[in-house]
């Protein structure tokens, strides 16, 4: 029997830092990096034009104060005090409140990513031939209509494609008929009515083939 591994510091600090990264994933997790960059660049990008239409708004008519040299000392006196203690006391709370905002989309926004990453999957699966597969999504994910109607979607085509299949097989087996009756025939007048009873099934078994294609279009 081996010996009993205890737990060391250089193991405890291994899983303690394996706990925290889980951690980390779970509260940021990236599913497609570029992705969901890309979108909280972009809720970022408006966090920052409303803080600009914020400053303009507040900020601006008591600039036009201060460089207005018609204004009377008390009145500048005034618009300085206000742009002071205006600008002490917003710019903290908003731009917690834009980083905040910020961080609860980058972890809101794995419920939309997480099903476009199942769906470029199934996409994948789908073009190298594999068509039994199924999307599912987790249970607090968006995109639920979506996910129906792709499976259905592959659902309806895995059934056409057993039916084409069914027909190939069909006419397959009666062209192998055929070349049977073709290796076996020794009295021509004998054979000939089995000839043409082939020669019609094998007919019906190209056209209902045929049939079944039909449904896919190319262009």
């Amino acid at each position: 029997m081996f010996p009993a591994m205890r737990k060391g510091p250089l193991i405890g600090n291994f899983q303690d830092a394996l706990m925290k990264d889980k951690n980390r994933r779970r509260w940021f997790p990236l599913v497609d990096a570029q992705l969901q960059f890309k979108f909280l660049a972009v809720i970022l990008g408006y966090g920052a034009t409303l803080l600009l239409v914020i400053g303009c708004a507040l900020f601006f008519p008591d600039f036009l104060v201060l460089t207005d040299e018609t204004a009377d000392p008390i009145t500048k006196t005034k618009a300085a005090e206000f742009i002071l203690t205006t600008h002490a006391r917003l710019w903290l709370p908003v731009i917690t409140a834009l980083l905040l905002i910020g961080m609860h989309f980058f972890r809101s926004f794995h419920r939309v990513v997480g099903p476009l990453y199942r769906f470029r999957w199934a996409y994948e699966k789908i073009g190298g031939g594999d068509l039994g597969i199924t999307v599912r999504l987790r249970a607090n994910d968006l995109l639920p209509r979506e996910e129906k109607g792709l499976n259905d979607m592959i659902c309806s085509l895995a059934e056409k494609v057993r039916m084409v299949k069914d027909s190939a097989v069909k006419v397959s087996s009666s062209f192998g008929e055929i070349e049977k009756q073709f290796a076996t025939m020794a009295e021509p007048q004998d054979s000939e009515n089995n000839m043409e009873r082939l020669l019609v099934e094998h007919r019906h078994a190209i056209k209902s083939l045929t049939e079944k294609l039909s449904v896919f279009t190319l262009q």
